[in-house]
């Protein structure tokens, strides 16, 4: 994700170094599953290095704000298809402006389908809005995704944001969880929308063959049947 100096700080968290299979403590009850998610900053990923490693999903940004896309989201979105990962991608809000617009622009270029994960609304700037202003952007723009998707985005949200940046509500507009925390043995404590996590970013400076330099380690809260179900149509 974008700022992530910013969001450790304001996070409180410790952004320790980890590589593929040192992986936490797990909270989840069962079987995770390893994941990334990148951008351009990763540079020319090796994919099938990649999926060898043993990564099973990766999540790769595609939008940000009214109009930019990510260099690489044209290599990187074909790629991890034809890698036999599961993909999914992410827009990272910029509540100053128009959330609807924001939405379709995200939705045309990713044109998410059958296999994809549903698209990802990556929520960590306030832009200068009011938490209030930041609650009802958030619900709009989900509302817009869901209406083209038939079913809900997912939501990356840390819990200091959303509880003192983006209004603190109790709803969680039926979007699943991606909780980033890094540095520590689970996801814990949650924003107040959720009960449980459906997606753990646990370090931002992870290490994966076929990536140079970091790059974030993610863990699926279930078996690959419960990924599957998460799928578009």
């Amino acid at each position: 994700m974008s700022n992530r100096r910013d969001f450790l700080r304001r996070c409180g968290a410790l952004a320790a170094g980890t590589a593929l299979g040192v992986t936490p403590s797990l909270s989840a009850q069962g079987t995770v599953l390893e994941g990334i998610d990148i951008s351009q900053w990763q540079g020319t990923v090796n994919f099938a290095t990649v999926a060898s490693s043993g990564i099973q999903f990766i999540i790769c940004k595609a939008t940000e704000g009214m109009t930019f896309t990510d260099p690489k989201f044209t290599t990187n979105w074909p790629a991890i298809k034809a890698n036999n990962m599961v993909r999914g991608a992410y827009h990272y809000g910029r509540p100053n402006t128009d959330p609807i617009a924001q939405a379709r622009h995200f939705y045309r270029t990713v044109k998410p389908s059958s296999g994809d994960l549903p698209c990802v609304l990556d929520i960590e700037a306030t832009d200068g809005q009011t938490p209030a202003q930041v609650r009802y952007w958030i619900q709009r723009f989900c509302q817009e995704l869901r209406q083209r998707m038939g079913k809900p985005p997912m939501i990356y949200c840390g819990y200091y944001f959303w509880r003192d940046n983006a209004g603190n509500s109790p709803y969680n507009y039926n979007c699943p969880l991606w909780m980033p925390r890094w540095g520590v043995s689970n996801p814990f404590p949650l924003p107040s929308a959720w009960t449980n996590w459906t997606m753990w970013q646990y370090t931002a400076t992870g290490s994966v063959p076929g990536i140079t330099g970091n790059v974030d380690l993610d863990q699926f809260n279930g078996p690959m049947s419960a990924l599957n179900a998460m799928k578009m149509p």
